[in-house]
């Protein structure tokens, strides 16, 4: 298939095919003329890129873990990105939980001081 074909089924544009085979990530497409020709594991593999950037991976992260793929799956690699990527998660939402905390001690507040006296602005501290 031919790289706009590639970009339809993959939902990217061919200027990314073109940017994942500068920087490594897909492997140069054979030629037909001077048309790419791309074959069913590349179509698998820009799917796999996308879904990967999609769960939060840089386009680094994903150099690192295919980097081996000629030797297989470096499953240890892979494991550790996954592994950063579930803290990094994790410390986002604990970051969350305390703004979502702080604006519901905010609304309270609020919503007590209406109670009291309409025109009353409540503190926010």
């Amino acid at each position: 298939m031919y790289i706009g074909k590639l970009a339809q089924l993959c939902g990217v544009s061919t200027k990314t095919i073109r940017h994942y085979e500068q920087i490594g990530l897909l492997p140069p497409a054979a030629r037909h003329g001077s048309y790419r020709v791309y074959r069913q594991q590349d179509l698998a593999l820009v799917r796999l890129i996308k879904q990967s950037q999609q769960l939060g991976f840089s386009l680094r992260d994903i150099r690192q873990a295919l980097s081996h793929s000629n030797q297989g799956i470096p499953w240890q690699v892979v494991n550790q990105l996954i592994s950063d990527k579930l803290q990094h998660i994790a410390d986002d939402i604990a970051v969350l939980e305390q703004k979502r905390l702080l604006l519901q001690q905010h609304q309270a507040a609020i919503l007590a001081c209406l109670a009291d006296n309409p025109a009353c602005p409540p503190p926010l501290t």
